[in-house]
């Protein structure tokens, strides 16, 4: 550590073209750290032939958002030290775009935020909506809001079951449901089963009704 800090002030005095006492944006070249250590490789605007490798923050927690290569990053240097390199942020620019296009709205900026994948799975948290979804590259869908709790197929939701705030569960497919196991049980205080065009009951070897009174017809 003694050693780290006599090498970092003994740098000083390099040359004023390897140092930059400020904040500046670089671009990600590499992000296959071999040392494991979470690092990319940055090419400096001023220096094409010097690609340093830049950390990110915290220990063992935090975000692990590896920027890609091509990414315009925000970079901070130690003590202007170009060989010290920090990644403090990313950049939209007009190639990489927001993964999200404000409706120019002075409250939008307020409604939603979102984390988002390079291939499209996101978290999206809507505060006016009081909604968080979390939604998959193929559009599978998880949605907690105030109402009810949502797990849908698609973004259509033809197949979903659903757990609205009064405990009901809703279960809909858009061609079956099957329910398979050794042993199937259910049990409530009135029961229904009906079919629009046919009812099949089969019991195999066996089929009990048992019931006070029995009506068909």
């Amino acid at each position: 550590m003694e050693q780290g800090l006599i090498d970092s002030a003994a740098r000083i005095d390099e040359p004023d073209d390897r140092r930059m006492n400020a904040i500046t944006v670089a671009q990600v070249v590499k992000n296959c750290d071999e040392t494991h250590a979470g690092r990319v490789q940055v090419r400096l605007p001023w220096l094409p032939s010097y690609e340093p490798w830049a950390r990110l923050a915290l220990v063992d927690r935090g975000m692990f958002f590896i920027p890609q290569e091509g990414d315009e990053v925000l970079v901070q240097m130690n003590r202007g030290d170009v060989s010290e390199v920090y990644v403090i942020g990313c950049l939209w620019n007009g190639r990489d775009n927001p993964p999200k296009q404000s409706d120019g709205s002075p409250s939008d900026p307020k409604k939603q935020r979102i984390i988002r994948t390079p291939d499209g799975q996101d978290v999206t948290f809507d505060d006016q909506a009081r909604t968080l979804t979390i939604t998959s590259v193929d559009k599978r869908r998880i949605t907690l809001s105030k109402e009810k709790v949502e797990i849908a197929i698609d973004e259509q939701a033809t197949s979903k079951i659903a757990i609205d705030q009064n405990g009901n569960v809703t279960i809909s497919a858009k061609t079956s449901i099957k329910l398979d196991a050794p042993s199937v049980s259910i049990n409530a205080d009135n029961l229904e089963i009906k079919g629009n065009a046919k009812v099949d009951i089969n019991g195999g070897s066996l089929c009990s009704i048992d019931a006070g009174l029995i009506k068909i017809g």
